[in-house]
């Protein structure tokens, strides 16, 4: 394209400031909403069905892996394994009874031969007693609710004395030392990140408040609106971030040495990016290709130097060889 000089309207000189293009790192950012979510969270139950006896912990709670949760009035489970003691104890005396008939002695059971010794326990009932009891003794077990590991305590529904099934959780426990961040970019900016990227977090909540993180995984697929999903791990300092908080995402990239310039500096013209840069007191115009930009840089791929003098304001109105006066 051929560059003519235009006429000059008035007398006017526009005045201009202008920058010097270096070489310099370009850091990009990639911008995106995300909702946390703990990597560990269970709801707990008990697995009998009972009536809650004590709860021990509330909303909010710290607790250990193995801490008592709650538990279940255990009162009719007692009476139970003392019963079936009871009937072990009967049938007992019932194998010791069959095996007198054939002149032996339980105490004698090796001596006793297989098949006799066999028939009478199944005759004194003493397998089903003894299952009995190990139900029953694992049902006691179950009346203790307890921490499969160390967390928070959320969702806390449960009251002493009301009846509790194993359908019904009792509360939610939380590991909230690391959480999960969920986010997406854009299909551009897939060949930008990678996983161990830091990224930082800022919870629409917590004002001021900036929590550091890395991407752990990068969702190899695309969506149907254009979109690559993103989850990254970040470390919840001093226990500020919640599980389900919508928060901020931001990942900074430093890309290779560019020729970075103020975005301002570039206008359009004729369809065309064009920068002026400043020679012998007047605007010379430069059609430029771009690359990376931020809120207010831009990477110039072609058509300026290192040290080229770039005019960045007063470069609204300018054409080709306008004289120009330069200002402070």
């Amino acid at each position: 394209n051929s560059i003519e000089e235009p006429n000059q309207l008035n007398d006017l000189i526009p005045e201009v400031k202008i920058d010097i293009v270096k070489n310099s790192n370009f850091s990009k950012k990639l911008m995106s909403n995300g909702k946390l979510s703990a990597k560990k969270k269970v709801n707990l139950k008990f697995l009998n069905e009972g009536v809650i006896d004590e709860i021990y912990v509330n909303n909010g709670s710290v607790v250990k892996k193995g801490q008592l949760i709650a538990t279940q009035k255990e009162n009719y489970l007692n009476f139970e394994i003392k019963k079936n003691k009871e009937l072990i104890n009967k049938a007992k005396l019932k194998i010791e009874d069959i095996l007198l008939g054939f002149n032996y002695e339980l105490k004698d059971s090796l001596k006793v031969p297989t098949k006799l010794f066999k028939m009478a326990k199944s005759r004194s009932g003493i397998a089903e007693a003894n299952l009995l009891l190990l139900q029953a003794q694992e049902k006691l077990q179950r009346t203790r609710l307890v921490a499969p590991f160390s967390g928070v305590i959320a969702n806390m529904n449960a009251q002493s004395n009301n009846l509790s099934s194993f359908k019904e959780e009792v509360c939610t426990l939380i590991n909230d030392k690391y959480l999960s961040v969920d986010f997406s970019i854009l299909e551009n900016e897939y060949g930008i990140i990678k996983s161990s990227d830091e990224v930082l977090v800022y919870p629409i909540s917590l004002p001021n408040k900036v929590f550091k993180g890395k991407v752990k995984y990068i969702n190899p697929t695309v969506d149907e609106n254009g979109f690559i999903s993103v989850k990254a791990e970040v470390l919840n300092k001093k226990n500020l971030l919640l599980d389900g908080m919508n928060v901020a995402v931001i990942i900074k990239k430093e890309m290779n040495e560019s020729l970075v310039i103020p975005k301002k500096a570039v206008v359009e013209r004729q369809n065309k990016k064009v920068v002026f840069t400043y020679h012998n007191g007047k605007s010379i115009w430069n059609y430029v290709t771009t690359g990376e930009q931020t809120l207010d840089s831009i990477v110039i791929n072609k058509g300026l130097s290192i040290n080229d003098s770039i005019i960045v304001e007063g470069n609204i109105n300018l054409a080709h060889k306008t004289k120009v006066l330069l200002i402070d």
